[in-house]
């Protein structure tokens, strides 16, 4: 699933190493898991 940052809502992919550091947009260190279907426009 992918993470979204719960800062700037960036979304980033399934397994992305780049958030183990924060966010690279904002620098936040919390992410949540988003469900595929509500990233994806119906």
């Amino acid at each position: 699933m992918p993470h979204k940052c719960t800062r700037c809502e960036g979304v980033f992919r399934d397994g992305a190493a780049i958030i183990l550091n924060g966010c690279p947009k904002c620098g936040w260190n919390k992410f949540l898991y988003v469900r595929d279907e509500m990233t994806q426009p119906a």
